[in-house]
């Protein structure tokens, strides 16, 4: 059974790059994160939005014309939630080769 579905589109024919900023937050609590959710996903260059365990806490995907817009949209995302962001680093994505959401699988299912 089919469950989803997504076409990965080779944004360089359309004018557009994949970029990821992995954002270290100020102890948030869950009312935080949520409002961080809510404005992040207001942008329709934002593709994901991803919680993560490790140094970083939080993850900004999204498909832009330039790392300047990019740039512009976490400049917007700090100056709202300045006491929140601690610091961020941003990744360009020069090619997606394959995209699993579950790596192990077969694995965990077979065992």
């Amino acid at each position: 059974i089919i469950q989803s579905h997504r076409t990965l589109i080779g944004l360089e024919k359309i004018n557009r790059k994949y970029f990821k900023a992995l954002i270290r937050l100020n102890n948030p609590d869950r009312d935080d994160e949520k409002k961080l959710y809510s404005f992040c996903s207001q942008y329709n260059t934002v593709v994901y939005l991803v919680e993560v365990l490790g140094e970083w806490q939080f993850e900004v995907e999204a498909e832009v014309e330039s790392h300047e817009q990019f740039t512009e949209l976490l400049k917007k995302i700090r100056y709202s939630f300045p006491e929140l962001i601690a610091d961020y680093d941003i990744l360009q994505v020069a090619k997606e080769h394959k995209l699993n959401y579950f790596p192990m699988g077969k694995g965990i299912l077979a065992g």
